[in-house]
């Protein structure tokens, strides 16, 4: 695949543990994402917090070259808004309430994740948004969303309070979201996953975002480092693959159907290598901050009944590619030094 321009800024995705997902390559220029986040701030009624701050760094960021570490970490934390904000704008009128809901998360919370305190509970804010995140593209997908965060679709009484409860051909299933803050917790976070999944006494599945794991938080704002962004999404999914090795896979014999691990992390890619040398002997290199997100799953193939989880997520993968088709594919930036580009993979 050709490599951006040296001023892109990448946002990778994959949807699957295998071939099944394609990455997927937009580009746009940097004022462009900034005026989507503020486009974003408004319809969701964020009127201030984070969501404003981040179109704030941004712009700080691309602009005037300011390289604090809240700078280079807004990149990551700002696609969350816009990719909420796009799954949801023409689904919120069936939900009554939930725009108030998105917006109090977008709104609360620490500009970045590194100055998060689960003790006050100032993770919270991202927990849910990662509960809007799934259950966003799920909608986009075309599934039958009936309940996200306590609140129904219009016309559904759908009771409980699941983070998700959805239909998938006549089989109403829950699915429970998890934000473990490290890996000694994520045993722990299933089991409650598992214990609200009983309650709600239909099958479900148990979803992490295991963004804290795969990229622990490091307060002077350290981050993984390739050079390209492609690069960095088949390290990300090898980490998430790696942490489906080790973490415990609940029983379906308790009604859990499957795991899907979610990573959202800020990414450096190397976008110049410059031919003049360090004391060291080393080039000098230029990064460009971007985001990297991935997923996979989990299930028991040898029980009954599990398939759905591959199910929807194939569903989910096979959505996303012919978006792609209509928008006609990946497209990469021409050449155009006085431009800052922003790209999503």
């Amino acid at each position: 695949m050709e490599e951006p321009n040296r001023k892109a800024l990448w946002n990778g995705s994959a949807e699957m543990s295998d071939a099944e997902g394609m990455p997927r390559v937009h580009t746009l220029p940097w004022r462009d994402h900034v005026a989507g986040v503020e486009e974003a701030c408004r319809a969701l009624r964020v009127r201030r917090g984070r969501g404003r701050d981040l179109a704030k760094l941004l712009t700080e960021l691309f602009r005037d070259n300011k390289r604090s570490r809240d700078h280079l970490l807004a990149a990551n934390e700002s696609f969350e808004i816009t990719e909420i904000y796009e799954l949801w704008q023409p689904h919120l009128p069936r939900f009554p309430g939930l725009r108030e809901k998105i917006a109090d998360c977008l709104s609360k919370g620490p500009v970045v994740a590194e100055d998060e305190r689960p003790s006050t509970a100032s993770n919270r804010p991202r927990n849910d948004a990662f509960v809007y995140v799934l259950a966003g593209r799920l909608l986009e997908a075309g599934i039958h969303v009936l309940a996200v965060d306590g609140i129904s679709r219009e016309g559904v009484c759908c009771g409980g309070t699941s983070d998700i409860v959805l239909n998938w051909k006549g089989q109403q299933i829950v699915i429970e979201c998890k934000r473990p803050q490290a890996i000694h917790g994520v045993e722990r976070r299933i089991r409650e996953a598992v214990g609200q999944i009983q309650d709600a006494e239909v099958p479900g599945i148990v979803a992490l975002d295991c963004s804290r794991i795969v990229r622990p938080i490091d307060p002077a704002g350290a981050t993984l480092g390739t050079p390209s962004a492609h690069r960095g999404l088949r390290y990300v999914e090898d980490r998430l693959q790696e942490l489906l090795g080790i973490i415990p896979r609940p029983s379906p014999d308790k009604g859990v159907l499957g795991l899907v691990l979610f990573a959202r992390v800020p990414h450096m890619t190397e976008v110049h290598r410059s031919t003049i040398l360090s004391p060291t002997g080393e080039p000098f290199v230029s990064f460009q901050p971007d985001s990297i997100a991935a997923q996979v799953i989990w299930h028991d193939d040898r029980v009954r009944g599990t398939w759905v989880v591959r199910e929807i997520w194939v569903h989910i993968g096979e959505h996303m590619r012919s978006q792609e088709r209509r928008r006609g594919g990946h497209h990469v930036p021409p050449e155009a030094p006085s431009a800052e580009w922003l790209c999503e993979v």
